[in-house]
């Protein structure tokens, strides 16, 4: 599989699954027609920290809603990350994982 040619829903599956090898908790709203609109895709936390995620594809471009939820959490200190299949497949989402799950840079 290739960054263009895998879809927002492999990606997710890909990160909860890693997740859940690392004992790390997370939260995913699955059908969010009755949620307020923008939450990012995931929280995720560990002993080393937490952060919250917003998953796009390649080329998905953020909603005005999902903008302002970015920018709502940045300002109060949470880490907030916009994640793709290349970050997946070049490691970086697996390196932060790591990290919270563990509170120190495992890479």
């Amino acid at each position: 599989v290739t960054a263009s040619t895998m879809t927002e829903d492999t990606l997710l599956a890909l990160i909860v699954d890693y997740c859940g090898w690392l004992t790390l908790t997370w939260y995913h709203t699955y059908d969010s027609r009755k949620s307020p609109p923008g939450f990012p895709d995931l929280c995720i936390a560990g002993r080393g920290g937490h952060l919250f995620a917003e998953l796009k594809s390649s080329h998905g471009k953020l909603s005005p809603d999902q903008t302002a939820w970015k920018y709502v959490l940045q300002s109060s200190g949470a880490p907030w990350r916009l994640w793709r299949p290349g970050d997946w497949l070049s490691g970086k989402i697996g390196a932060e994982l790591r990290y919270i799950s563990q509170g120190r840079e495992t890479i």
